[in-house]
């Protein structure tokens, strides 16, 4: 708190002084302890409540930073490697939400009550600036964090290239350069490695983003480039945040402490939002520290018999959030989340088998991390390799899916067990529904692709008409137990054990026909059925017919009538059908027979080019080829920022409301689009409008 007096963020006084302030309303305070760092002041103003009773005038739609880590992988997933390696580098601002100053009539609405302590009267702080616990401070913050980055890429964008005076501060991260690296003679990365992207950017990556207070910089090229990058974000905090003059006592708003640690400096290997990225071998790991906490963690809740609620919601963030880099944890949360809501009543969550098999397999993927990394490409889509269609019904289940040479075609009926459990208006209180059969299906095709082809490192994508199926695929998990939790169970095993990023995509049903033919005609025999394919959906190559392999069609069945044991076994060998044998092919060849449709004049190696159906026509109604499934798939290039702007998507009342946070973007014609925005100020904004928020309340 002195030193908060000190920068001009705090000023505490006598409760008798300040008694008398109409504005007044009194807070709790906490300290909340932080690794390597200092100690951290949090206000509880849900106290009074001053949250409840603020007027919100920060646009909720500056917090765009749930994405940010997506981002960035997929930076570094599709970065040409001819450029080089990307470099990484990262600017924290000191005390964030303490830059933003507030009105001073609404200062004493956040006050808080400091420990009283023998022989001292009451004191009381009142902050200047947003404090940590008031609910306008993020998206205030956010606000000018999100304008620095738009200012920083629509600088780095301009063409031809805008020159930049060295900053004070650039010398200091320039120390930390990794230069080793740049001198360091690589080996050429062939086109057939899997670890390439086959949809790589054509420029050098040149790249700003932002996690609330943290400013990333993804960049590619040599010294010169990259510190020409670092003095455009330097000076961009400067533009939006000022400058100290040199007779204050106020600090720089880059963090001065994190320069001398190495975070402002270039190098292929850096902790990035909490992960350790290797940008040379694309892989992401967790560092040392929080996989030790979240390995005793596991230990802790497994041993237990029950645990509170508020307990296990925060263990259930801290896995969700390392479960993103850990292939095959996905499906052990739906035992997880029941739990959670089987003891939401009581308070208490019980340790059953089902949650402790659960805790146990997370801690056995957690271990092995460590000698098992998990290379972006396992969570990065790209261009698949494999394109295709399932469906699913009462008869059986089956699909086609296309490598750009050869047309591949499948089928399976379900048991009579199956069927007679399903849902449907004879049998109400059956225990299978439809969009399990379809599920189902889809784990199945992803079994016959792994028959004919190595998968690992590969993109494969599959089309479904049933929504709640594609869903499954993209959450990995349900909140309840039964066959759907089990299927998430095998398709996490199958996932692990074969190292592919599976996407899943919906597919109108009048537009699954392929995939409809195949699930309902189970009553032909295979030449019948290869012939009516044959003849239906002819295609440039003859159709050719795999059988599901019978530990497939076991293990679904088995997870279809909850026979399978819930939760993945990670020492356990996959069921979902086994890669193919050395002497079979590494990788497929998919580019020969789609350059009709491909949109760059170069095929891509080992990857089904794709593009999209042109603007203004009419999608076919019945796809019966591998360039009519295209127009259904989505594309691989995901997570984009709101750039050159996200003012666009704020109400236009919201633009009328006075604010001093300037929004200096400098954005070039052709890409920015024409909206409304606040004015633009030609001059950096004095210390005073430019960190200060509008009336709070």
């Amino acid at each position: 708190m002195a030193e908060f007096i000190e920068n001009g963020f705090w000023t505490v006084l006598p409760y008798r002084q300040v008694r008398s302030l109409p504005s007044l309303m009194l807070s709790p305070a906490a300290v909340k302890e932080e690794r390597e760092r200092k100690p951290r002041i949090l206000c509880d103003h849900s106290w009074n409540p001053v949250n409840e009773k603020t007027l919100p005038h920060a646009p909720p739609e500056a917090m765009q930073f749930g994405g940010t880590l997506q981002r960035i992988l997929r930076r570094i997933r599709h970065a040409d490697p001819k450029y080089g390696p990307v470099y990484l580098s990262k600017f924290d601002i000191k005390d964030g939400f303490y830059r933003l100053f507030l009105a001073a009539n609404d200062c004493p609405r956040l006050s808080i009550i400091l420990p009283l302590y023998p022989e001292e009267e009451q004191l009381v702080a009142i902050p200047l600036a947003c404090t940590m616990g008031w609910t306008q401070s993020p998206p205030s913050f956010c606000t000018m964090s999100e304008t620095v980055t738009d200012l920083i890429n629509a600088r780095l964008r301009t063409k031809p290239a805008l020159p930049v005076p060295s900053h004070r501060l650039s010398s200091l991260a320039a120390s930390h350069d990794d230069v080793a690296s740049w001198a360091r003679v690589r080996e050429p990365q062939t086109a057939g490695s899997r670890h390439l992207s086959n949809t790589a950017y054509k420029l050098p990556v040149t790249h700003a983003d932002v996690f609330v207070d943290d400013f990333i910089l993804l960049g590619q090229g040599g010294p010169t480039r990259l510190t020409w990058m670092r003095d455009h974000l330097l000076h961009a905090v400067d533009d939006i945040l000022d400058t100290p003059l040199p007779t204050e006592s106020r600090n720089e708003a880059v963090s001065v402490k994190k320069l001398r640690n190495g975070d402002g400096g270039w190098a292929t290997r850096k902790l990035i939002l909490g992960w350790i990225l290797d940008s040379e071998r694309k892989t992401i790991e967790l560092p040392p520290h929080r996989s030790e906490a979240c390995t005793s963690l596991l230990q802790d809740l497994a041993s237990s018999r029950r645990v509170s609620t508020k307990r296990w919601a925060s263990a259930m963030g801290k896995l969700r959030f390392i479960s993103y880099a850990v292939p095959g944890s996905a499906a052990l949360f739906s035992a997880l989340q029941s739990a959670m809501n089987l003891g939401a009543a009581s308070n208490r969550i019980r340790i059953t088998k089902e949650v402790r098999h659960s805790l146990l397999a997370f801690l056995t993927l957690l271990n092995d991390l460590s000698d098992r990394p998990t290379y972006l490409a396992e969570i990065i889509p790209e261009d698949p390799l494999f394109l295709g269609a399932t469906d699913a019904a009462k008869p059986g289940m089956g699909g086609v899916f296309f490598d750009g040479t050869t047309s591949y075609l499948w089928r399976h009926a379900f048991p009579l067990a199956v069927q007679d459990r399903l849902v449907s208006t004879d049998r109400p209180h059956g225990t299978v529904t439809n969009s399990d059969l379809e599920h189902a299906g889809l784990l199945a095709q992803l079994a016959v692709m792994a028959s004919v082809a190595d998968l690992t490192y590969a993109t494969v994508e599959n089309l479904s008409d049933n929504t709640p199926a594609v869903s499954r695929v993209a959450k990995g998990a349900l909140s309840k137990l039964g066959p759907a939790s089990r299927l998430c169970d095998l398709a996490s095993v199958h996932q692990r054990a074969h190292r592919y990023c599976h996407v899943a995509s919906f597919i109108p049903g009048v537009s699954n026909v392929m995939a409809d033919d195949a699930s309902r005609l189970q009553h032909l025999t295979d030449s019948s059925f290869l012939s009516h394919f044959a003849q239906t959906y002819p295609q440039p190559t003859p159709w050719r017919l795999l059988p599901l392999p019978s530990e497939t069609a076991s293990a679904l069945t088995s997870a279809l009538l909850c026979q399978s044991p819930i939760g993945p076994t990670p020492s356990k060998p996959p069921v979902l059908g086994t890669p193919p044998s050395a002497s079979g092919p590494s990788s497929v060849s998919l580019s020969a027979s789609t350059r009709a449709f491909e949109t760059s004049p170069t095929p891509k190696p080992n990857c089904v080019t794709f593009s999209s159906s042109p603007s203004g026509t009419e999608r076919p109604a019945a796809p019966a080829s591998l360039s009519e499934l295209i127009q259904y798939r989505t594309p691989s290039w995901q997570w984009a920022r709101g750039f050159p702007t996200w003012v666009n998507q704020i109400h236009a009342s919201r633009l009328t409301a006075p604010t001093s946070i300037p929004y200096s973007l400098v954005s070039s014609s052709a890409s920015a689009p024409k909206t409304t925005q606040p004015p633009v100020p030609t001059q950096p904004a004095s210390r005073s409008s430019a960190a200060s928020t509008p009336s709070s309340t």
